[in-house]
Order: structure tokens, then C-alpha cells, then sequence
């Protein structure tokens, strides 16, 4: 079965207002980087917020792997957030240990 070229259009029209929806939604999910259960909850909460948006999509041979690609692509969002926030976290503590060194290397002589 094909489908007309303006049915795909009407789809992706139609799409447009959910995936602004899906956009503010997602924004608004806040979550710690450095807590692991936080973490957790924003990306259980993503995935369900865009399995639910995103539902109307499934069985659309147009907009399914959209639906797929952007839940990855949310996912992979809060990951980056996270390995961002461990090497801030590191960045700021390498100039401690410096000065840690320096005072242990002090006391010893």
C-alpha cells in the first residue's frame, strides 16, 4: 500500500503540533547529573512521555523510525548531561589534588 503524497503531508502537519508538545514536555524534565536515581527517573520519564506523545506514530511507516530516532536521541541527551557532568566534577577537583601533592610533598621534607 502507498501512500499519496499528501497524506504524508497531512502526517507530518499533523506531527508538527506533537513534536512541539513533545519539545516543552521534555524541557521541563528536570534531573541531578551526579545522582544515579535521578538519572534514572529522567530517563524513565522521557521514554514515557514520548512512548505516550509519540504512540500515534507506531504502525506509520513515515513517522515510526522519527518516533524511534528521537527517543534515542533524547536518551543519548541525558547520557551526554551525565558524562558532562563527571568531567566537570573531575576538571574541579584535579587542581585540589595538585595542591594536595604539593603540601604532602612539602610535609615530607
Amino acid at each position: 500500500m502507498q501512500i499519496s503524497l499528501e497524506a504524508v503531508r497531512e502526517q507530518m502537519r499533523d506531527a508538527e503540533a506533537i513534536l512541539q508538545q513533545l519539545d516543552l514536555t521534555l524541557e521541563a524534565i528536570r534531573f541531578d547529573p551526579s545522582i544515579p536515581a535521578s538519572v534514572a527517573a529522567a530517563a524513565k520519564q522521557t521514554s514515557a512521555v514520548i512512548d505516550l506523545l509519540l504512540a500515534g506514530f507506531r504502525g506509520n511507516p513515515v513517522l515510526a523510525p522519527l518516533a524511534d530516532q528521537l527517543k534515542i536521541q533524547y536518551l543519548e541527551n541525558i547520557e551526554y548531561k551525565v558524562v558532562a557532568s563527571k568531567s566537570a566534577q573531575l576538571q574541579a577537583a584535579n587542581p585540589l589534588a595538585r595542591v594536595w601533592n604539593i603540601l604532602r610533598g612539602s610535609s615530607k621534607a
